[in-house]
């Protein structure tokens, strides 16, 4: 069995316009939440083997701090251009490319290629109206098979959580 995380980054602040946009920091409530949703994913576990994250800065700011406060070692986080803006394309070959001795897989990156990716991987799933994914929000797929091979891989549980909500659902089949 294998876990995949897909995060979209925690908030970002636009208050300083002289930033360009893989600049932007993680406000007060980025700050707050992605420590939050890192509590989270180690309660429900499995913890990360590999983390792969956008360049952008509020992604990086994301990731470390999810995995500071679920006790892994923030050494681990990876760079991919592929998860600034690149599609689904993008996230679903950082996932595709992943070592096959990896059990636990963490990818951060941005809107609306996570909402769209979480959608496409989930076979269109509801998420109580919303079209896009709220920040910090963490999608877990349990799956068997390969991740080079992810398409035709089995998706046994998924599960969305985000700061305001959790909600879990089960494939079909």
């Amino acid at each position: 069995m294998k876990t995949l995380y897909l995060m979209r980054h925690a908030k970002s602040s636009w208050s300083d316009p002289a930033l360009t946009d893989r600049e932007r920091p993680l406000n007060p409530r980025g700050l707050r939440n992605a420590p939050e949703m890192g509590r989270r994913l180690a309660e429900r576990g499995p913890l990360p083997q590999r983390v792969v994250s956008s360049p952008a800065r509020r992604a990086r700011d994301t990731a470390r701090a999810v995995l500071e406060a679920a006790g892994v070692d923030t050494t681990l986080i990876e760079i991919d251009e592929r998860l600034y803006f690149d599609g689904v394309g993008g996230w679903q070959s950082v996932v595709e490319a992943c070592d096959e001795a990896v059990d636990c897989l963490l990818v951060v990156g941005h809107n609306p290629d996570f909402s769209h990716f979480v959608r496409e991987l989930s076979g269109s799933l509801p998420v109580g109206g919303r079209v896009d994914l709220p920040t910090a929000s963490l999608a877990r797929f349990e799956l068997t098979g390969h991740w080079s091979r992810l398409q035709s891989s089995r998706i046994q549980r998924i599960e969305l959580d985000w700061p305001k909500k959790r909600q879990t659902v089960k494939p079909v089949g």
